[in-house]
């Protein structure tokens, strides 16, 4: 059937893929939730919803905004055709034990932020005083 003649029934919705022209991946390891990523990006193919970071490639245009703003280098964008993957990762608020800042971590064990854990002098750190 042409596309112009389509009754919009919606009853080939969802016959066919979602259909991605990036890939996205992102280390949880060197990602610490700062939220620069999903802050920067206009298509909302990254969010922070219900506690979890979710990573849409469906609605990735493969600009490459969220890996230029992340300082950790922990996302990496590949322009790649395929079909689109959702990916959910649960994250756990928890209270820094030095600073008593919340922060948001992928592990619910994190005792200390970001910023206290990779203090360069240790100044932020419960043992230097």
């Amino acid at each position: 059937m042409p596309v112009a003649s389509c009754p919009a029934c919606v009853s080939c919705e969802g016959l066919f893929p979602a259909f991605s022209e990036a890939e996205i991946a992102l280390d949880a390891g060197k990602c610490v939730l700062c939220g620069a990523c999903w802050r920067s990006c206009q298509e909302k193919a990254i969010r922070f919803e219900n506690a979890s970071l979710r990573v849409e490639t469906e609605y990735c245009t493969g600009c490459g905004g969220c890996e230029a703003v992340c300082q950790h280098a922990a996302i990496k964008v590949t322009q790649t055709e395929g079909i689109a993957k959702t990916v959910t990762m649960p994250a756990y608020e928890a209270i820094c034990q030095t600073c008593r800042r919340r922060f948001w971590s992928f592990t619910p064990e994190e005792k200390q932020c970001p910023l206290c854990f990779h203090h360069h002098y240790g100044m932020r750190n419960l043992s230097c005083c």
